[in-house]
């Protein structure tokens, strides 16, 4: 089992399976995308975009992509499931490794299967402490909000960054295991 944000989104524990009926409760709810979630209906055409996506997540201290959902505006709206990828994993992997410096390590991709024979893959891009990550231009992908930008940060704005990533990822830390001591009080 896993925790995503997308759980946190929809108030469910990590005893929730990452399936179809959990995408489907979050069409049901209209969940929105977070600084950690980002949701697309296809996946990358371009290795550079999908380094962009993955950097800026872990920019913010770590998060998940989902493609194979529709969600304008950031807000779910349904299901698109994508059709199989054969190698999907190994070029995720070999995107966060070649095109990201310093390289994710740890990158994991999740395949939902959506009947008949669509998939949604779930992309895990987990915390680590080497931010800021930038692009082979120099740029650095960060989240504002729900929004990816491409930035220029001096020696400054990166030490700056790598304190909030650390302090987004302690209050993280503290919160699940909050909310699991809650869930079994109940």
């Amino acid at each position: 089992m896993v925790f995503t944000p997308l759980h946190r989104e929809l108030e469910l524990l990590a005893m929730t399976p990452l399936d179809q009926y959990l995408l489907r409760e979050a069409i049901r709810v209209g969940a929105r995308e977070q600084r950690d979630l980002i949701f697309r209906e296809t996946p990358h055409a371009i290795a550079a975009a999908l380094a962009r996506d993955l950097c800026a997540l872990a920019n913010r201290g770590g998060g998940w992509i989902f493609y194979g959902i529709r969600a304008p505006d950031g807000v779910v709206e349904n299901l698109a499931p994508c059709q199989p990828i054969a190698d999907i994993d190994h070029t995720v992997t070999q995107v966060a490794r070649d095109l990201v410096t310093p390289p994710l390590v740890d990158v994991a991709v999740h395949h939902i299967p959506i009947a008949p024979t669509g998939v949604v893959y779930a992309i895990e891009v987990p915390y680590d402490d080497q931010a800021p990550h930038h692009l082979a231009d120099g740029t650095v992908p960060i989240r504002r909000g729900t929004t990816s930008t491409l930035e220029y940060l001096t020696d400054a704005e990166q030490h700056q960054l790598r304190l909030e990533v650390r302090n987004f990822s302690a209050r993280r830390a503290h919160t699940i295991p909050a909310l699991i001591d809650e869930y079994q009080r109940l």
